[in-house]
C-alpha cells in the first residue's frame, strides 16, 4: 500500500502554478481533470487520492515517486 508523504510543499506549488497561469480554481481543475472542490482541498494541504496526486504532480512537473512511501500494508 502506498501513502503520500510530505505533501505540503507540492500543495503550495499547485496553488502557485495556478496563480502564475492566472487561473481560477474551476479552470485549473478542468485542466487537471479533477473537481474544483478537490483542487481547493489540495491547495489547503489535504493529501489527494493517488490518481489525483499523480495528475497534480504531472501538472506541476514533479515526479510522484518523490512523495510516495510503501507502508507495508496490503
Amino acid at each position: 500500500c502506498l501513502a503520500i508523504v510530505g505533501w505540503e510543499g507540492p500543495a503550495d506549488m499547485v496553488k502557485a502554478r495556478r496563480e502564475h497561469l492566472g487561473l481560477g480554481l474551476r479552470d485549473a481543475a478542468k485542466i487537471v481533470k479533477v473537481s474544483h472542490a478537490t483542487l481547493s482541498r489540495v491547495e489547503r494541504g489535504e493529501p489527494p487520492d493517488i490518481e489525483t496526486f499523480a495528475r497534480l504532480c504531472h501538472w506541476i512537473g514533479l515526479s510522484s515517486q518523490l512523495f510516495l512511501s510503501d507502508t507495508g500494508l496490503k
